[in-house]
């Protein structure tokens, strides 16, 4: 991936740019990193790196809408689908045998044995997989919404409903509620008429003003599901007795966080107690505010430089926009710096994926 930056640096001024500015980024948090006792040489090179891969799949992106034929983004998408299906298919035969099989190869080294090793082999997928599915079950919703073509949103549809009812199965709860927002968002932006647009604000309203009776009902329709139901009926509680502890830990480690970013705001530290469990506040914690706002900044620099780029070669970048919120959210809720696949398919997938279905006709740059 590294090496790709080569070939990005020599095709266009904008994207060299954007290398200048990610790696002078990624090597400024990795130089406070080392200054403040974080990380030592390696490990803060390692991380300066890893920064890089996280953004880089944006330049791949904006690379295929522009040198990529329209035949040559089909074939990327038929053997993207063909690989996720098939993925799909040893995940769910994987989860019938072992229902937490996702949730427990997300562990890391405590599922790194040899029986666990043999699934991840078996190519069954994990936290990664499971995040990226929300994102094509986004795209296959997306395109039932704009495409007009009978045959297309049928198949669209049903695809969408596997990709909830797989989602269902890992039992992520924040994926689930992830998928739905991201699903809303479609339903908003899609929509042709105002007066849709504003029953989906009251919808929400009313999602919000009625959240406890709604968790309730949450915890009894996934009651056939240990995790799922349990989350829910947790949140459940937690907002009627008014303690975001029954959560779970991690409005502890991010309250955690704040404690440790406080001590030095500017430059971040290191601390015993740290685990946030957030990429986000990960770059708070430990690299203050600098390291969180030269993050912010890449991310709303590829965020705007995808968009311009996919604007050229699309009618309708809806889906790229709730893919980034997705992501985003994620960011916040998750240490997904490692997590390479699912910025693959919000920052190279998706943008293809739109560039096809939401071709814009009266453009000659895609023939």
């Amino acid at each position: 991936m590294l090496a790709s930056i080569a070939i990005f640096v020599t095709k266009d001024i904008r994207w060299l740019n954007f290398v200048l500015i990610l790696c002078v980024g990624s090597l400024v948090v990795a130089a406070i990193n080392m200054l403040t006792g974080m990380y030592g040489i390696v490990d803060s090179i390692n991380e300066m790196l890893r920064n890089i891969r996280f953004f880089l799949p944006a330049l791949w992106g904006c690379y295929a809408l522009k040198y990529c034929t329209p035949k040559h983004k089909k074939v990327f998408l038929f053997a993207f689908f063909v690989i996720c299906g098939y993925m799909m298919i040893k995940t769910l035969i994987a989860l019938y045998s072992e229902p937490e099989i996702c949730r427990t190869l997300a562990a890391g080294s405590s599922s790194d044995d040899a029986y666990f090793r043999s699934y991840r082999m078996n190519n069954v997928g994990g936290f990664e997989y499971s995040y990226l599915i929300g994102i094509v079950t986004l795209g296959f919703v997306w395109t039932a919404l704009y495409q007009k073509d009978f045959k297309i949103k049928l198949i669209s549809v049903l695809l969408a409903v596997l990709g909830f009812y797989f989602i269902i199965q890992t039992m992520y709860t924040t994926l689930l509620i992830l998928t739905c927002v991201g699903t809303l968002l479609l339903l908003f932006f899609d929509a042709q008429k105002k007066t849709t647009k504003i029953l989906i604000l009251i919808l929400v309203v009313l999602l919000f003003a009625f959240m406890e009776p709604l968790l309730r009902l949450l915890a009894d329709v996934f009651s056939f599901s240990s995790v799922l139901g349990e989350k829910f009926m947790n949140m459940y509680l937690a907002l009627k007795y008014g303690d975001i502890d029954i959560i779970g830990s991690r409005p502890e480690y991010i309250l955690r966080a704040l404690k440790n970013w406080v001590i030095n705001p500017i430059f971040g530290g290191k601390h015993e107690n740290s685990n946030c469990h957030s990429l986000v506040m990960t770059y708070l914690e430990n690299s203050g505010l600098v390291g969180l706002i030269l993050w912010s900044y890449l991310f709303g620099s590829v965020w705007n430089l995808l968009r311009k780029t996919l604007k050229h070669y699309s009618t309708n970048i809806s889906l790229f926009d709730v893919s980034m919120i997705y992501l985003l959210l994620l960011s916040l809720l998750n240490p997904i710096g490692y997590c390479f696949e699912i910025m693959f398919v919000a920052m190279l997938t998706v943008p293809v994926w739109v560039s096809v279905i939401g071709v814009n006709e009266t453009d000659d740059l895609l023939t």
